[in-house]
């Protein structure tokens, strides 16, 4: 008669699991608050918006990092539909 291993495996490998997206999660919540300012988004939200309204980065306006940011910021404003806003 086989031994099935696999009742006593999966509750260690789920308590494993958990215990990687624990640390994980406690890893990512104290490098976020340590390295990332939240309240400085403007200036790339403004350099998308520039970039969605036919602003060429680098030539119209001045931006110190790589473009595929921007694009897909633009891409997302006219797949959502934000043409409306006013400023």
């Amino acid at each position: 008669m086989p031994i099935n291993n696999y009742k006593i495996k999966i509750p260690w490998e789920i308590l494993i699991l958990l215990l990687i997206l624990v640390s994980n999660a406690l890893f990512l919540h104290y490098n976020t608050f340590r390295c990332f300012n939240f309240f400085d988004m403007g200036g790339f939200l403004d350099a998308s918006w520039r970039v969605f309204r036919g602003q060429k980065p680098y030539v119209d306006f001045i931006y110190t990092t790589g473009l595929v940011r921007l694009y897909m910021n633009a891409f997302s404003f006219s797949f959502l539909g934000l043409v409306n806003w006013r400023s």
